[in-house]
């Protein structure tokens, strides 16, 4: 990513006059990488992030952990049934209900702290910085039953459904990388389907 930045700058040094009939006027280069950074790192179906952002900011945030001493959570989610949807209703169904999951998600996390990612098809990532596993599975539990309670209306169609949740915390003194903390939660996203999906399994 820092490469593609750099890039953007050389690029973008001489074009910071644009002619005009009017005049001159400058253009904002900052805006125009904060734009394409938000286009390389956003899922552009649900607006959240996406895995280029998981691969690099998932490192910083465990490095932060360490530093801080404090304690990081994960949530992976993923949508139970979900093939049904998209069977049943239309895959166009399928992105809204995709994209419904993505703000309700959002809405149970700290702005600007806390971060949502889609990991891939149906299946998303939440990463909880200096978040305890007791606090991290009360925050799975509400996405749950937020979803669970949502009614999405799709072209005159109610369609209900349910999320599994797995939960994983690491302290700072864990030195686990990036793919293994990311697999305990799988492993624990994967027992909540084992055990009958719409749960949420959580462990540290």
């Amino acid at each position: 990513m820092t490469v593609v930045v750099e890039l953007l700058k050389d690029v973008t040094k001489n074009m910071l006059v644009v002619k005009r009939e009017e005049g001159e006027v400058e253009v904002d280069v900052h805006s125009i990488i904060n734009n394409t950074n938000s286009l390389l790192l956003k899922d552009h179906l649900t607006g959240v992030f996406n895995r280029r952002y998981i691969d690099e900011r998932l490192q910083v945030d465990i490095i932060n952990n360490s530093i801080n001493k404090g304690t990081l959570s994960l949530i992976m989610a993923d949508i139970d049934f979900f093939r049904t949807v998209n069977d049943t209703f239309g895959h166009l169904a399928g992105d809204y209900i995709l994209k419904g999951i993505a703000t309700i998600l959002e809405s149970c996390i700290r702005s600007g702290k806390d971060w949502v990612a889609r990991y891939g098809g149906e299946e998303f990532l939440i990463c909880l910085p200096i978040t305890n596993i007791d606090i991290a599975t009360k925050i799975a539990e509400r996405m749950r039953e937020k979803i669970q309670d949502k009614v999405f209306e799709y072209e005159g169609q109610k369609i209900k459904l349910t999320t599994s949740f797995g939960v994983y915390s690491i302290a700072y003194d864990n030195d686990s990388s990036l793919e293994s903390l990311i697999s305990f939660a799988d492993k624990n996203l994967y027992k909540a389907k084992q055990d009958g999906r719409n749960l949420v399994v959580s462990s540290d």
